[in-house]
């Protein structure tokens, strides 16, 4: 692309590409410049760089935005579920911190953009997709229905885009951090990856 837009007339800056990569000696990062560079903070990291010495197999970056829809059909299948199970515990614990910072009594209303805002590092004001409308309403709605047990039945109604928790008092908030606590992320992102929402938070 610099290539093209040279030859066109236009100046580009230097650029870089960061990889990350993982082997049985562990975390690598190589960072790759477009032109070389006299600046020895760059320069002391270019190349592969190890992170984390002898990581496990299992081991992955942590992901800035963890699942991104427009991809996910080129990823490998396990590495997909994980990432959706990434997002969903991010926006879970973003729905708690909405809770645990409420008035109560108050009636509540959580945004899916707000708690997507939070469980991408607010990554995804700068994020324009048509399939993040069905992802975030697919997160939504199931965390209401992961509300909606117990003494807040028929406490919580949503739509699409947000949903509503009437707390009446302390023990209903413990109640709704209690659930969002103990929902199972991975029955969570298998239902929520199947386009289903209904899930049972364990005894």
């Amino acid at each position: 692309m610099a290539a093209e837009l040279n030859a066109a007339g236009f100046d580009t800056s230097e650029y870089g590409t960061l990889g990350l990569s993982i082997d049985e000696k562990g975390l690598w990062a190589e960072l790759r410049l477009s032109a070389e560079s006299g600046k020895e903070h760059l320069t002391n990291v270019l190349g592969p760089v190890l992170i984390t010495p002898a990581a496990s197999g299992d081991a992955r970056p942590l992901y800035l935005i963890p699942f991104d829809p427009t991809t996910e059909e080129n990823q490998d299948p396990d590495e997909r579920r994980y990432c959706h199970r990434m997002l969903l515990e991010r926006f879970y614990i973003a729905g708690i911190q909405a809770i645990g910072t409420a008035d109560v009594p108050d009636v509540l209303i959580i945004k899916a953009d707000d708690l997507f805002r939070k469980a991408t590092h607010e990554y995804s004001d700068k994020w324009q997709a048509r399939e993040l409308s069905g992802l975030k309403s697919r997160l939504i709605q199931g965390m209401a229905k992961t509300l909606n047990k117990g003494t807040l039945k028929g406490a919580v109604i949503a739509n699409n885009t947000s949903l509503e928790i009437r707390l009446r008092d302390e023990d209903d908030r413990n109640a709704a951090i209690s659930l969002l606590l103990k929902a199972n992320s991975e029955q969570l992102a298998i239902k929520n990856m199947s386009g289903q929402t209904e899930l049972d938070a364990p005894n």
